[in-house]
């Protein structure tokens, strides 16, 4: 007979191999006879993956709280995981097939070789503020896949006319797999931007991005052996802007997006297809 068993952490920041940080007598990772269903609490700080291979049926992450997967570790989540918080790869992979970002506060991060893989479909980061990093990976080998996630909410309102900036960055060789993304918002107010920033041999799909909208920016910005896929803008609606910074970068572009060269450093091209570089 298999048990579903529900494990809280009830330490601050520490060690997930720790018991005494659960309200369990044991470390939660599944058995043939224990499925665990884990909630970390909003606000603990960092709980440290250092226990190898963990597979656990549910998860739960609150907000402000960090769930950081330690080199040569692996954690998967089988069932259903609800991220409010911030998901850090360090060296160390984290999959969970069947996600959702419930809030609008929660980031993910991929570094040191790290392989992120969370299955939501929407995310919003609109109770952030300006001057953050909603998704990043870095690193030769990193990869974050979010490709199942189909709208990107940046709405954000900071009430004031300071510019401030959600990012979304691909750097040093790493990878973020956006291919299922089809709607992008941008922040509320005119003098914001969302950013997607991709360099140093860095790769980013946006390759079924067809819509853009709100009051703010989206940029485009590709730097040192960047590339970028991107899909067809013609639903965008808020000011885009495509910046390709140096010669060896590549803008992959699908559809019937017209590329002026004042942003791009190129000619003005428009057509059904074209790659630039």
């Amino acid at each position: 007979v298999v048990h579903a068993v529900s494990a809280t952490w009830i330490g601050g920041t520490g060690s997930y191999s720790d018991d005494t940080n659960w309200d369990v007598p044991m470390v939660p990772c599944n058995t043939d006879v224990m499925l665990f269903q884990i909630t970390i609490p909003a606000d603990i700080g960092i709980v440290s993956d250092d226990v190898g291979v963990c597979d656990v049926d549910i998860f739960s992450l609150g907000d402000n709280s960090e769930f950081r997967i330690l080199d040569g570790n692996n954690y998967t989540v089988s069932g259903q995981a609800d991220l409010f918080g911030i998901i850090q790869g360090a060296g160390g992979d984290f999959t969970a097939l069947s996600a959702a970002f419930p809030g609008n506060q929660a980031r993910a991060h991929a570094e040191l070789g790290a392989n992120i893989v969370i299955g939501a479909l929407d995310y919003s980061s609109a109770g952030l503020p300006g001057a953050i990093t909603l998704f990043s990976a870095t690193n030769p080998g990193s990869v974050l896949d979010l490709s199942s996630l189909q709208n990107l909410d940046a709405g954000f309102n900071d009430g004031n006319s300071t510019v401030g900036a959600h990012s979304v960055v691909a750097a040093d060789g790493a990878t973020i797999d956006l291919s299922g993304l089809v709607s992008v918002t941008a922040p509320a107010r005119a003098e914001d931007v969302l950013e997607f920033y991709v360099d140093v041999n860095g790769m980013m799909d946006l390759s079924k991005l067809n819509s853009i909208d709100g009051g703010g920016q989206v940029a485009f910005v590709l730097s040192r052996g960047a590339e970028l896929r991107i899909g067809d803008l013609v639903g965008a609606t808020t000011t885009t802007v495509i910046r390709l910074n140096d010669p060896d970068t590549t803008l992959d572009a699908t559809g019937h997006s017209c590329l002026r060269g004042q942003e791009q450093h190129h000619p003005y091209r428009c057509g059904p297809r074209r790659m630039l570089q």
